[in-house]
């Protein structure tokens, strides 16, 4: 699942990346604000790392995962969200960090991946008015 040659990885964007996210940590002046954005920082900058790794010709074979952790993660949101801003429930709160997540960001990801392979498996017949509605119900899944 994971492809470790490193013979081709862009060390350059990693680079930039972790250098874009130290300019970001100079700029914050509040001392309590800067350990939980260091913290936020180095979670993603692993979280890059490791899906830079990922073959994805490999984790589409199980694209049906996609659409599980999607579904899930909506119905989590409605259960344990919070509501900031305009009282809408977008976010989850991670203790471990002292931070906020927003599901639907990996939603889009997941169901566009999980929708192209679908689309991919059913070849030529996506043309028939039966599959076509199949997409579309599948799509609607995490909307509704």
């Amino acid at each position: 699942m994971f492809d470790l040659s490193l013979k081709n990885y862009g060390y350059l964007e990693l680079i930039i990346c972790i250098g874009l996210n130290i300019l970001g940590l100079i700029f914050i002046q509040e001392s309590n604000r800067l350990m939980s954005q260091m913290s936020i920082s180095i979670v993603s900058v692993v979280m890059c790392i490791t899906i830079s790794l990922l073959n994805l010709k490999k984790a589409l074979d199980r694209y049906s995962i996609f659409m599980i952790i999607s579904v899930v993660s909506l119905l989590l949101l409605r259960i344990i969200g919070t509501a900031y801003g305009r009282n809408s429930i977008r976010w989850i709160t991670i203790p471990i960090v002292n931070s906020q997540l927003q599901p639907t960001e990996f939603v889009k990801l997941f169901l566009i991946l999980f929708m192209s392979k679908y689309i991919d498996k059913m070849d030529n017949f996506i043309n028939r008015f039966s599959n076509l509605l199949k997409v579309v119900s599948l799509f609607m899944i995490p909307f509704i």
